[in-house]
């Protein structure tokens, strides 16, 4: 199941922390949208 977070009010490093902390605990394949306004992940 895919699961979307919304990171608008995020700063920029604050969402590369985000993702890599998500990737690193999760192992999870984490897509990015084109406005850098949510992050899909989904169980690999």
């Amino acid at each position: 199941m895919d699961s979307i977070i919304l990171i608008n009010d995020l700063s920029i490093g604050m969402k590369l922390n985000f993702l890599e902390l998500i990737i690193r605990n999760t192992q999870r394949k984490v897509v990015i949208s084109p406005d850098s306004q949510y992050v899909l992940y989904e169980m690999l």
